[in-house]
C-alpha cells in the first residue's frame, strides 16, 4: 500500500521556492527607491493579497492531491491482492515492479525481488522461449503470451501463462502472470492414465481356446491355464464350469447353446475363479471354424483376463468425475468446445451467467449448439468484439495460435460489466477442440477507468492553476516594473 507524502513532490516545491527567492531579490535589486512611499505600500499590499491566494491555491492542491492519494491506495490494493501476478520488467529484464501475489509466486519478499532478473527463475528449457516472448513483446508492443516453467528452490516446478506488452516507449514491460500449475498437472494425470489404460492392454495376454462341436477342450494358450491353474494335459479333460462363478453359469450355458443353435459368434463377459483364488471378470470371444463345405469342425476364440481394465476404467472414471467437479467449482464461466466449434460441456458458472442474463433456455448457449456460429452470426451484425472473437477461436483450433485472449465489454441495462475471453487448445493442435473461459474483470476496469478519470481531472486543475498563477505572475511584472 502506498501511504505518505510524495517525496518528489516536496523536492519540486523546495526547489521552486528557492527560484522564487533569487527572482524577488532580482527585483529587489531593480527597485526603485525613490518611489513614493504610498506606491511602495500599495505595492507590498498587493504582494501580501497574491502570497495568500498563492497560499490557498497550494492548499487546495494540496486537498487534491490528498483525494489522489487515497484513490491510488485502493487501486494499490486491488494490484497487490489480485489473484494474478503482476510484473512490470526494463528491457534488460529485471524486475522493477510487482505485486504481492507476484512475490508469493516466487515464494520471496518483494523487497528482495526488485532489481533481480525475472530469466533467473526461469526453467533452462524454457529460456529460449521466454527470451523470444521477451524480444516479441518490446518490438512488437503488441500483446504476447507464452506459457513456460519457473523454477523454484525445493518446490516443485511451477507452471505459469504469462501475457505481456510494452509501454509506448518500449521501455518497461508489463507482464500479467497466471498459475496453471493445476491445470497441467490434471492434463499430465490424464495423459499417464491414458499411458496406464494403453499399457494395461498391451500387456495383457489373449487366452486363445479351441474346442471341438460337442464343447470339449482341444486347447488353451498358457496365459490362460496359468490364470486358472491346470495345465495343457489337464485341459481337455477339464469343466469350465466348474472354474466359473455361479451367477455366471446359467447365463454362459444358454449363450453357448444358442451360438450353436445359430452357429453364430460367441460374445459374453463372466468371471473365472483363478489358482488365487480371486474371481477375474474375463471377455470371451469365438466364431465358428467351418470347412470348405460350410460345416463347422470346431469352435475358436479369446479369454482376456480384463481385471486390470476394469480396474483402470474405475479409475478413470473417478479422474474424470474429479475433473468433471473441478470444472464445475470455477467461478470464470467456462464451456468445452470441440474442433467444429461444438458446445460439449459448461460449467455451473456458465449456465448461472446465461440465467441472470434471461438466456438459461437460450440453446445459441446450450451444450450442443456451436459456439463458432454464434460467434459469427454477431459479427455480420456488425459486431467487432464478436469478429474479434470468433477469429482468435479460428485461429486456436486451426492450430496457428496457442493461446487468444481478449477483453471486452458486456454490459447490460442495470450494470456495466467487462470480461477477459481466454481460449486454449485441447490436444496439441487443437484436435480435441479448446477451452473457452469468459473472467469477470469488472473490478479491475472500473478501477483503472476510476485512476484515469483521477489523474485526467488532475491534469486539468493543474493546467488551471498554471495558466491562473502565470497570468497573475505577469500581471505582478507588470506593475513593479511601471
Amino acid at each position: 500500500m502506498i501511504t505518505g507524502k510524495n517525496p518528489k513532490n516536496s523536492s519540486t516545491s523546495s526547489e521552486l521556492r528557492k527560484l522564487a527567492e533569487n527572482r524577488v531579490r532580482e527585483k529587489s535589486t531593480e527597485f526603485d527607491l525613490s518611489r513614493p512611499a504610498e506606491d511602495v505600500h500599495r505595492l507590498i499590499h498587493e504582494l501580501e493579497v497574491h502570497q495568500i491566494e498563492l497560499e490557498m491555491q497550494n492548499e487546495e492542491l494540496r486537498q487534491i492531491r490528498d483525494v489522489l492519494d487515497v484513490s491510488l491506495e485502493k487501486y494499490t490494493d486491488l494490484f497487490d491482492f489480485a489473484p494474478i501476478g503482476y510484473f512490470t520488467l526494463n528491457s534488460k529484464g529485471e524486475i522493477i515492479e510487482l505485486n504481492l501475489t507476484g512475490s508469493a509466486l516466487l515464494e520471496m519478499e518483494r523487497s528482495i525481488l526488485f532489481g533481480r532478473n525475472f530469466c533467473q527463475f526461469v526453467s533452462p528449457e524454457d529460456q529460449p522461449v521466454f527470451s523470444d516472448f521477451i524480444e516479441n513483446t518490446f518490438n512488437s508492443q503488441t500483446r504476447q503470451s507464452c506459457e513456460i516453467t519457473l523454477t523454484i528452490k525445493l518446490k516443485p516446478p511451477l507452471y505459469v501463462q504469462i501475457e505481456g506488452i510494452a509501454n509506448q516507449s518500449s521501455l518497461e514491460c508489463r507482464m500479467i502472470i497466471t498459475d496453471i500449475s493445476a491445470l497441467k498437472n490434471s492434463e499430465k494425470s490424464l495423459r499417464e492414465s491414458e499411458k496406464l489404460y494403453r499399457a494395461i492392454g498391451e500387456a495383457n495376454n489373449y487366452g486363445i481356446w479351441v474346442c471341438n462341436t460337442e464343447g470339449q477342450n482341444i486347447y488353451a494358450s498358457e496365459s490362460f491355464l496359468a490364470m486358472v491353474g491346470i495345465t495343457q494335459e489337464q485341459c481337455s479333460g477339464f469343466g469350465w464350469g466348474d472354474v466359473l462363478h455361479p451367477d455366471d453359469v446359467e447365463q454362459t450355458i444358454a449363450t453357448w447353446k444358442e451360438c450353436v443353435r445359430t452357429e453364430g459368434n460367441w460374445d459374453i463377459e463372466h468371471r473365472y475363479r483363478g489358482k488365487d483364488g480371486k474371481w477375474h471378470p474375463v471377455l470371451a470371444r469365438g466364431v465358428p471354424v467351418k470347412d470348405d463345405n460350410g460345416k463347422i469342425i470346431y469352435w475358436a476364440g479369446i479369454n482376456l483376463d480384463i481385471s486390470q481394465v476394469k480396474q483402470t476404467q474405475e479409475e478413470l472414471q473417478k479422474s474424470q468425475d474429479l475433473s468433471s467437479k473441478t470444472l464445475q467449482a470455477i467461478s470464470a464461466h467456462i464451456a468445452v468446445i470441440d474442433s467444429q466449434g461444438t458446445i460439449l460441456a459448461v460449467n455451473n458458472a456458465w449456465k448461472q451467467f446465461a440465467a441472470s442474463n434471461g438466456a438459461a433456455e437460450t440453446p445459441e448457449v446450450a451444450i450442443g449448439s456451436n459456439y463458432c456460429e454464434v460467434c459469427r452470426k454477431a459479427s455480420d451484425d456488425n459486431n467487432e468484439d464478436a469478429a474479434a472473437a470468433i477469429s482468435g477461436i479460428e485461429l486456436v483450433l486451426n492450430g496457428t495460435l496457442k493461446q487468444f485472449t481478449m477483453e471486452y465489454p458486456c454490459h447490460s441495462a442495470e450494470q456495466q460489466r467487462w470480461f477477459l475471453m481466454t481460449v486454449v487448445p485441447l490436444g496439441l493442435r487443437a484436435e480435441n477442440g479448446a477451452v473457452i473461459t469468459h473472467q469477470d474483470i469488472t473490478t479491475r476496469k472500473e478501477a483503472e477507468i476510476l485512476l484515469k478519470n483521477s489523474n485526467e481531472i488532475l491534469d486539468s486543475k493543474i493546467i488551471e492553476r498554471t495558466s491562473k498563477l502565470t497570468e497573475i505572475n505577469s500581471m505582478l511584472v507588470d506593475e513593479i516594473n511601471i
